[in-house]
């Protein structure tokens, strides 16, 4: 199981959205291609993963995504 928990806010048909925190933290940069599965994501849609930086960005994203 992965660390944190949430919820899909929005997700744009380019691959990326953004995920709200169960611990209200600010909202968390993911990329499809971090899905554990081949899914379409939807608003909605509950999801874990972990947090790290990204090497591009330097920013937080979500990595090792999972839907519950």
């Amino acid at each position: 199981m992965n660390e944190f928990q949430g919820s899909i806010r929005y997700y744009s048909e380019k691959g990326f959205g953004f995920i709200r925190r169960d611990d209200r933290s600010a909202d968390v940069f993911f990329h499809v291609s971090q899905f554990m599965a081949d899914i379409q994501p939807e608003a909605g849609m509950r999801v874990s993963f972990d947090i790290s930086d990204s090497q591009r960005t330097g920013r937080q994203q979500a990595v090792g995504l999972q839907i519950l």
